[in-house]
């Protein structure tokens, strides 16, 4: 019975022993599994390191153009909305030098008609009898008439010097106005020429870089596989 015993216990001893083996076997997978599937991770994030870095430059490229572009069309708007402004103020300069010159001719007309205004001889005489005024009543008459007659040319003559004033400085307006918007005419051309510019390098710019063609992502992939 003792040897049996002793037998039963090596064979007990002998499965405790492959039992601890394959443990140990076990182990050595897990570590080997474990440090492959680590080395697999860095490689995947060198990849993805790799992508990432070769992207940073397009990315900051594209949003630079996408920024230009942005305030181009907005000076584009802006010229527009000046060219609008312009042209309605044109238009105002030019109705005013319109009416102003009218209003001139006019006066100008007025002041030649007063101009040839002469003392009238019948006022010589009395408007009750119809004799002839005394020549002391007379050159009052004539006094008050050529005092009349002054003032009214003095006054129209102000007129007309101020009316040509406002045309003349309407006409100055209205030159600068068509300077102004034959120069925003050009500035929104221009602009207009830029952006189709800076879109067509927008367009000529990938979405994304590829690197799978560079040796250096080719590496990572062999290491991987």
């Amino acid at each position: 019975d003792v040897a049996e015993l002793e037998l039963q216990r090596n064979a007990l001893k002998e499965q405790i022993a492959d039992v601890k083996s394959k443990i140990a076997d076990t182990d050595k997978q897990f570590e080997e599994y474990q440090k492959l599937s680590d080395g697999i991770m860095e490689l995947k994030f060198a990849e993805s390191d790799l992508v990432r870095k070769a992207n940073e430059g397009n990315i900051k490229k594209r949003r630079e153009l996408d920024d230009k572009i942005t305030d181009i069309k907005y000076a584009i708007d802006k010229c527009v909305r000046d060219c609008d402004i312009s042209v309605m103020e044109i238009d105002k300069a030019k109705k005013n030098i319109e009416s102003y010159e009218l209003e001139l001719s006019t006066v100008r007309d007025l002041w030649k008609s007063l101009n040839a205004m002469q003392f009238d001889k019948d006022e010589e005489k009395c408007q009750m009898c119809g004799q002839k005024l005394p020549q002391e009543k007379i050159d009052i008459l004539v006094s008050d008439f050529e005092e009349r007659k002054a003032k009214s040319l003095a006054d129209t003559t102000e007129r007309g010097n101020k009316l040509k004033s406002l045309a003349d400085s309407e006409k100055e307006r209205l030159k600068k106005l068509n300077d102004g918007f034959s120069e925003l005419t050009k500035e929104k051309v221009n602009k207009k020429e830029e952006l189709l510019s800076l879109e067509k390098q927008l367009s000529e710019l990938p979405d994304s870089i590829d690197v799978t063609g560079t040796d250096e992502y080719k590496a990572i992939q062999s290491q991987i596989a």
